[in-house]
């Protein structure tokens, strides 16, 4: 099945609200999507954390990706939305974002 769903979460240094997002995201209805991390360059303390939420829900498929500086929240968040995909649809939801089970259908 092809995915039809990127959603991408850029942070920085703030593990601890993506995993509330993650655990929104693994309680959805529709789970035909991929997630993508996108860490703005935190903290090395941070980063390991980000990358251990990729093992920490083993039911999502979550890839990690780590900015090699600090762009800001506002040019992450842009480049986030620019990354060319063969997705269907990119979704871009904050690191405290916490939605509805039923969102994505």
């Amino acid at each position: 099945m092809i995915q039809k769903i990127l959603i991408i979460i850029p942070s920085y240094n703030q593990p601890e609200l993506v995993e509330r997002c993650l655990t929104s995201l693994s309680e959805q209805s529709e789970k035909n999507f991929s997630i993508l991390i996108v860490d703005d360059n935190s903290e090395e303390s941070s980063s390991i954390k980000y990358k251990d939420l990729v093992f920490r829900f083993p039911s999502l498929d979550i890839s990690y990706s780590r900015n090699e500086k600090n762009l800001g929240a506002i040019e992450n968040m842009i480049s986030c939305i620019l990354k060319d995909t063969d997705y269907e649809f990119i979704m871009c939801l904050h690191e405290d974002d916490y939605i509805h089970p039923q969102y994505i259908e």
